[in-house]
């Protein structure tokens, strides 16, 4: 099939445009600057040798995008008017043949983007399993240009161009930076691309050569639609340089646009634009689309032998692990596991420390719970697709243990029980969003109840970040409320002490291997060297601002405030070493 913005044949050569004597243009450059209009004099002058590929030439293109056409300002908001270059716009049907079948609240949203006789950018807020990639579509269909959609991560990309197949897409009008190939020398790709935020920030020395060409190619022209999901990324650090790509509508997609920074205040006026829609939990769970589901933070003392494995740990991250994993937590999720597998759910455990996992997987069978897979960074994408599937099918009910990779966007289909065994940071984000992994309906099985465990040790620091996050999800609109274990009515065996001294030595080793590797990597070793620079220079200034008020001699001290910066104590003497080398 023809594309419909493939570029004429190449010119003859007395058509060409003039190139300096000291210089040659590839046959690919060639067409490339033809194309863009590129000036080869400046080509030369910003290129310094004798023969210019065509990458050079998107490169200087992506260095200086052109401006996007058909925007206007209206009342300080960026709008797009479709009559201004209608001639650009792609054939009807390439983003679907016919209107999708859109609920009440997905007509709104569109009405809001569509406001006027333009589309105007912004956020549209729509809780999870609300169909934001079905609103993304009817954008694109309607506008009909260019579409890059930046997303999470790669399984992400792979569920939004099945929605896009789905939604009556064809195969070749789709694709994704790093698994599809497509020639990047046409004007646009394709109508429909999709990357990943990491991959169009990452150095460019890590990238293969063709995933660098597709990129440029990308940047290189000016987009129609750029869409964010998961759009409260955007205002980190990282990826804040993504929203100046050249585009005539930009449009972010989240669940939840919460932030424990100020970044939200920077989405709304900077980065991508105001909130143009949100939608409420409680009308999805009323008009069938959500279910409805409860949170019980549940209260896990400690044990005499966890305490002591407290007292002898170097870092806040052996604290973490033996927080996580101590034997009365690991008894009470056997428990809810058990209970649960009786009744054929499908449960999600969330663990954010990655290190002792295989130790809670070992934990569990010995007690007699079977765990069906262990997904984490290093599970590769083929097999995560496996995993999940397996799980959606699987009748009889099943538990998987997960890391932070399953937080966004993950379609795992009829789970509807979550265990959340460690607690390590108040993100309201986070709990938003894993709640939303249950929140679908599962029409086999309507009558189930949802329900999230968030078990915290009592006494340590999960307790505080357990109560703000519980707080906050009562304002969201789900029940959340504090229990203690034994009000949930397990049937919980004794524990054997032998096992538990144990258990606590083999977790420890874990954290201490998980640590050495992490010393051991030379990027870690400069972030560590950073963030003790960072903490001296911030003690000092403390130290100075106190001496000044109390009118007395300035006095320093080689030891950073622990509380905010945990290590072990052979970093620390690493990092006194090399900052006084």
């Amino acid at each position: 099939r023809a594309h419909p913005l493939r570029p004429p044949p190449l010119p003859p050569l007395s058509c060409r445009p003039f190139t300096p004597p000291h210089m040659t243009l590839t046959l690919d450059a060639q067409r490339l600057a033809i194309d863009f209009g590129v000036d080869p004099r400046l080509m030369a002058e910003r290129c310094d040798k004798p023969c210019v590929q065509a990458s050079d030439v998107l490169q200087y293109m992506a260095d200086h995008p052109p401006a996007p056409r058909g925007v206007s300002t209206c009342d300080g908001a960026r709008v797009w008017q479709p009559a201004e270059d209608p001639a650009e716009r792609f054939e009807p049907g390439t983003f679907g043949s016919e209107p999708f079948r859109l609920r009440g609240y997905q007509r709104e949203a569109l009405d809001a983007v569509f406001a006027g006789t333009g589309a105007q950018s912004g956020i549209v807020v729509v809780p999870c399993r609300g169909g934001k990639t079905v609103i993304a579509m009817e954008i694109a269909r309607r506008v009909r240009l260019p579409v890059l959609v930046v997303v999470s991560h790669a399984q992400s990309a792979a569920q939004w161009k099945a929605e896009a197949l789905r939604c009556g897409m064809a195969a070749d009008d789709v694709a994704i930076i790093g698994t599809d190939a497509f020639d990047w020398r046409y004007p646009f790709p394709v109508p429909l691309v999709i990357a990943t935020y990491h991959m169009l920030i990452g150095e460019e020395d890590n990238r293969r050569s063709d995933n660098l060409n597709m990129i440029l190619a990308v940047r290189a022209r000016a987009l129609g639609c750029l869409f964010f999901d998961e759009c409260h990324c955007v205002a980190s650090r990282e990826f804040c340089k993504l929203p100046s790509f050249s585009a005539n509508l930009k449009v972010g997609l989240t669940a939840s646009l919460v932030r424990e920074d100020d970044g939200v205040d920077a989405i709304k006026t900077t980065l991508i634009g105001p909130v143009l829609y949100e939608v409420p939990l409680e009308r999805l769970i009323g008009e069938g689309v959500a279910r409805r589901m409860s949170i019980l933070n549940v209260r896990v003392p400690l044990t005499a032998c966890a305490q002591r494995g407290l007292k002898l740990a170097t870092n806040q991250h052996q604290q973490d692990c033996l927080q996580a994993m101590h034997a009365h937590k690991v008894a009470v999720l056997a428990g809810i596991a058990r209970h649960h597998l009786a009744r054929r759910d499908h449960i999600l455990v969330f663990c954010d420390v990655i290190s002792p996992i295989d130790f809670l997987k070992r934990a569990l069978e010995r007690r007699g719970i079977a765990v069906f897979a262990t997904v984490s960074g290093a599970t590769a994408l083929e097999c995560r697709h496996e995993v999940f599937r397996r799980f959606r099918n699987e009748p009889s009910g099943a538990l998987v243990l997960l890391t932070k990779v399953a937080d966004n966007s993950i379609d795992v289909g009829k789970a509807s029980v979550i265990v959340e065994m460690s607690v390590v940071s108040g993100s309201r984000n986070q709990i938003q969003q894993r709640s939303g992994r249950i929140l679908r309906v599962d029409a086999s099985r309507e009558s189930v109840s949802c329900v999230m465990y968030v078990l915290f040790t009592t006494g340590t620091r999960e307790e505080a970040f357990a109560a703000k996050r519980s707080e906050y999800m009562r304002d969201y609109g789900i029940p959340s409320r504090m229990l203690d274990a034994s009000e949930l009515r397990l049937s919980l065996p004794p524990i054997d002490e032998d096992e538990e001294a144990q258990g606590v030595r083999d977790i420890a080793a874990a954290a201490a291997r998980a640590d050495d590797a992490a010393a051991a990597s030379p990027a870690r070793q400069t972030a560590a060297t950073q963030a003790t620079n960072r903490l001296f220079r911030e003690e000092k200034h403390a130290k100075r601002a106190r001496a000044q008020r109390r009118g007395g001699p300035e006095q320093y001290s080689l030891v950073p405030n622990r509380r905010l910066f945990h290590e072990s104590e052979e970093q620390f003497a690493r990092g006194v070493a090399f900052k006084s080398a």
